[in-house]
């Protein structure tokens, strides 16, 4: 670390079977012009070339640490949660093994956290397709004004549709103090949103994050039974929206979109059920039955009865076998 005991920003990188894009992912880390920075990588027990290549930046950098589970995590979530305690810096910022970043963004980054005291500073995010081919999914704010800042309501309402990216810089305390409890595969999903939720205020700087989407492998690229932890979690973000009152609108279109994914969630079920063992089926229905009834509950509290209808209808229409 270079002239500092204690880094600014803490890197956090779940890893498990990287080898084909993790150098590329850590050579983006290396070539940072901000220096002041660690890199904790969380191995879950690979049995690729993985840790040989974090071995191998290791014994010329002291930046990247290398930490190995003691016990099988399974996902990002669980990534997240089991490597918060050994973070040391003042900013936290999370990328998968096969992430990568342009030179300046740490840098402008922490330029612009400076600038606006913001808890969090959130840069450009592209979906990276290989090569050229990338989509800018979050780019904010609106009219490229990087000098603005953004409330924590409405960048929070944003990510949910990913207008706004899970991935940036984030003030440490704020993240120790929401912490991450990895139910489910996507928790990482609800933890970056609820830090924004939490946040003083939102700044953005003009620099990229390129969110790898094309490796086949990645655990996200191949369709599985614990998916439907997306509904639940989706679930439990809406519930955000009604505890923070959000406005009517706001909460009714949510809804509105929730109540359209069991009918996505249950096809999944449908179509892919053959392909589950007894275990992973009961896992499915279970999940859809409690969505369901979280659904219910939420319609009958808000006496919404036009989506207790729509959600009846559609209930009845993909017949869950419960």
């Amino acid at each position: 670390m270079e002239n500092s005991k204690i880094p600014k920003i803490s890197v956090l990188i779940p890893v498990y079977n990287g080898e084909k894009y993790l150098p590329e992912t850590l050579n983006s880390l290396k070539k940072q012009t901000f220096k002041d920075f660690e890199v904790v990588l969380i191995d879950d027990f690979s049995n690729d070339a993985s840790k040989e290549i974090i071995n191998n930046i290791m014994e010329n950098d002291n930046r990247f640490i290398l930490v190995e589970r003691e016990h099988k995590g399974g996902n990002a979530a669980k990534g997240i949660e089991y490597g918060l305690p050994y973070l040391k810096g003042e900013f936290f910022f999370f990328m998968s093994q096969d992430d990568f970043i342009d030179e300046n963004m740490f840098e402008k980054l922490i330029e612009k956290q400076k600038q606006t005291g913001a808890d969090i500073v959130i840069p450009n995010c592209h979906f990276y397709y290989g090569n050229a081919d990338m989509e800018t999914v979050s780019k904010y704010p609106l009219n490229g004004d990087y000098n603005k800042t953004m409330s924590p309501k409405e960048a929070f309402y944003l990510s949910l549709r990913w207008k706004i990216s899970g991935f940036h810089l984030r003030n440490m305390e704020l993240v120790k103090k929401i912490g991450i409890v990895a139910e489910y595969f996507n928790s990482c999903e609800y933890f970056g949103r609820v830090c924004l939720l939490n946040a003083n205020k939102i700044a953005f700087c003009n620099s990229n994050f390129y969110y790898r989407q094309n490796n086949k492998d990645a655990i996200t690229a191949k369709p599985s039974y614990y998916m439907i932890d997306i509904f639940k979690t989706d679930i439990l973000l809406y519930k955000k929206l009604i505890e923070h009152h959000f406005s009517c609108f706001k909460i009714f279109k949510r809804l509105k979109e929730l109540i359209s994914s069991i009918r996505y969630w249950a096809k999944f079920y449908n179509d892919n059920s053959e392909n589950f063992n007894d275990k992973q089926r009961e896992y499915v229905k279970n999940m859809l039955c409690e969505c369901e009834n979280d659904l219910y509950t939420l319609c009958i509290q808000r006496c919404d009865f036009f989506n207790l209808y729509r959600l009846n209808k559609i209930v009845r229409e993909v017949c869950i076998d419960k």
